[in-house]
C-alpha cells in the first residue's frame, strides 16, 4: 500500500510551521509536499492528507482547487472549505458555547445603538471587526460617545463592526485536534493594552488540558465545522469558560516551539486517520409550515423587497418587515420563514441571528483557472426548482446557449448550494456552459418584470424541500 503524502498550501506562512509538519509527517512515514498559490496545480491521490496553514485569499482559493471529499482534512463536511460558517457567535451559541453578549453595529444612529447597548450591557465593551489577526481590528470602547464614533468612522470607512461585552478574566488559548484538547496556555495581557498574546513561559504550557477549558474549545470548532483550530476563551470564577474566537487555521506551531508540546505529531497522526466528512445539514426552508414571513429589508435590494413583500401578501402569508439599522428584534415564530432580500453584512448577519443562516456560502464554486477567466456570457434564475430564465450579459453572449445544457448546468450549481433560489453566472461554450457565480438571493433587478415577479412568488410559495443524492452522486433537491 502506498503511503499517503500530506499536501500542504504555503503563502508566506512562519518557517517553523512547515518545518514541524514536515519533520511529523516523516516521522509517520507520511510524504510531503508544499504547494503555493502559482505552482502548477497538482492532483493529490485518494486518501492523501491536505492542510493550508495559510490564511491568505490565495491560498484559500488554491485550497478550493485542491479539496476533494476523498481526502484527508480538518473540514468536518463534504461542504469542505466551502463551508463559510454563518455569523460564529450566533452558531457558538446553538452549539451550547457561552460566549459573551453581542450586537451588530449596521448603524451610527442613537436607535442602532442603543438596541446595541441593550442586547450588550453597559460599557466598558469590546468592538471587533472581521478578517484580522493578531488583536487587530479590536477595539476596547468606555462611553457611549466613544462608540458612537468609532461605529461612524469604521461604517464609513467600508467596515461591519459588531459589539461585545467586554469579558474579565484570564485568556487562554487552546489548540484542538480531532475530538482532544492538545494543548494550552494562557495569553496575558500585552503592556499598556487590553488585548492579549502568547505567554513566553514555557512551564505555562500544559498538554493535559483542564476538561472544563478542553470541552468548550472543541464544542466551538465543531460548531464551526473543523476538526482544528485554535481557541481563545477567557476563564473567570464562578462560571464557564467563556469562548471569544476560533481561528482555524491557527499558530499551532507556539506551543510547540516553546515548550514542546507535539502539536504537529498529533495533527499528522489525526489527518492520517481522520474519518469521512459528514453530509452537511440541509439549508433553506425544511418542512415549515407557510406561516409569515419576516423579511429583512436591505437598501441594497430595494427591488427584491418590494417583489417579495408583493407576493408574500398575494400568498396570504403575514409579513412583518425587518430594518437592519433596528437590530434584532425577539425570536420570530414558530412557524415563521425569514427571507432576506439583500446581501449586505448587516443583512447576512440579521438572517443569521434569527436562525436562516446555514454553514455553506454558494458563492465559490470550484473553478480552473480557464474557468475563472472566462466572461460571463449569461445569467439564469432558479427557483422554485427550475429554470424561470435566462438573460445575455452585456456584449458578451454571442451566440446563444443550449437551452437544455444551460437548464443542466444550472440545475447542478443549484444542488450543489442547496439553496431555494439562486442567480447563476454562466460562461463558456454556447453547448456546454460553466457556472461561473452563485448569488443568494439572485438579484431581481437583473431580470425582466414578469420573470422577477414569478421568481419572487415561487420563493414565497416554497415552503418545504429535502435533499436527495441522485444515483450519479451529485446532490439534488426534491422540491414541493
Amino acid at each position: 500500500m502506498t503511503a499517503p503524502t500530506l499536501w500542504c498550501v504555503d503563502d508566506d506562512v512562519p518557517p517553523e510551521t512547515l518545518s514541524l509538519l514536515a519533520a511529523a509527517a516523516a516521522s509517520q512515514g507520511v510524504g510531503w509536499q508544499v504547494v503555493r498559490p502559482g505552482d502548477p496545480l497538482p492532483r493529490p491521490a485518494a486518501g492523501d492528507l491536505l492542510f493550508r496553514p495559510a490564511v491568505s485569499p490565495a491560498a484559500m482559493a488554491l485550497e478550493r482547487r485542491l479539496w476533494r471529499a476523498d481526502l484527508h482534512t480538518f473540514w468536518a463536511t463534504t461542504d469542505g472549505p466551502w463551508a463559510v460558517p454563518a455569523f460564529p457567535p450566533t452558531l457558538l451559541t446553538r452549539a451550547g458555547a457561552a460566549v459573551p453578549a453581542w450586537a451588530d453595529l449596521p448603524s451610527a444612529a442613537p436607535a442602532a445603538l442603543d438596541a446595541a447597548e441593550a442586547a450588550v450591557g453597559p460599557p466598558p465593551w469590546v468592538v471587533k471587526i472581521p478578517g484580522h489577526a493578531g488583536g487587530h481590528g479590536v477595539f476596547q470602547v468606555d462611553s457611549r460617545p466613544a462608540l458612537s464614533s468609532l461605529t461612524d468612522y469604521l461604517l464609513g470607512e467600508g467596515q461591519t463592526p459588531w459589539l461585545m461585552a467586554f469579558a474579565p478574566g484570564v485568556h487562554w488559548r487552546v489548540v484542538v485536534v480531532g475530538d482532544r484538547a492538545v494543548a494550552a496556555y494562557p495569553n496575558p495581557v500585552r503592556p499598556g493594552d487590553f488585548r492579549t498574546q502568547g505567554t513566553e513561559d514555557p512551564r505555562q504550557v500544559v498538554d493535559r488540558v483542564p476538561a472544563a477549558l478542553a470541552q468548550a474549545a472543541i464544542t466551538a470548532c465543531s460548531a464551526l465545522g473543523v476538526r482544528h483550530g485554535g481557541v481563545d476563551l477567557v476563564v473567570a470564577p464562578g462560571r464557564p469558560p467563556v469562548v471569544l474566537e476560533t481561528n482555524f487555521p491557527c499558530y499551532f506551531a507556539h506551543a510547540e516551539v516553546l515548550a514542546g508540546v507535539p502539536v504537529a505529531a498529533a495533527m499528522v497522526a489525526w489527518l492520517r486517520a481522520a474519518p469521512p466528512p459528514a453530509a452537511p445539514a440541509a439549508s433553506g426552508p425544511m418542512d415549515r409550515p407557510a406561516g409569515p414571513v419576516w423579511l429583512i429589508d436591505d437598501e441594497g435590494a430595494p427591488y427584491n423587497a418590494e417583489l417579495l413583500a408583493e407576493a408574500t401578501v398575494a400568498a396570504g402569508r403575514g409579513l412583518r418587515r425587518l430594518a437592519v439599522t433596528n437590530g434584532a428584534p425577539g425570536p420570530p415564530p414558530a412557524d415563521a420563514e425569514i427571507l432576506r432580500a439583500g446581501w449586505s453584512v448587516a443583512a447576512w448577519r440579521l438572517a443569521s441571528v434569527l436562525g436562516a443562516v446555514p454553514a455553506h456560502q454558494p458563492s465559490l464554486l470550484a473553478l480552473t483557472e480557464a474557468d475563472a477567466a472566462l466572461p460571463v456570457r449569461w445569467r439564469a434564475l432558479w427557483a422554485g426548482g427550475a429554470v424561470l430564465g435566462w438573460i445575455p450579459v452585456a456584449d458578451e453572449a454571442g451566440e446563444p446557449p443550449d437551452v437544455a445544457a444551460l437548464t443542466q448546468t444550472v440545475q447542478v450549481a443549484a444542488a450543489r448550494a442547496r439553496r431555494p433560489w439562486l442567480q447563476v453566472e454562466l460562461a463558456g461554450p454556447p453547448r456546454a456552459p460553466v457556472a461561473v457565480g452563485l448569488y443568494h438571493p439572485p438579484d431581481l433587478a437583473s431580470f425582466p418584470e414578469p420573470v422577477a415577479r414569478a421568481a419572487a412568488a415561487a420563493r414565497v410559495a416554497l415552503t418545504a424541500w429535502t435533499p436527495r443524492p441522485t444515483v450519479g452522486g451529485d446532490d439534488e433537491e426534491g422540491w414541493r
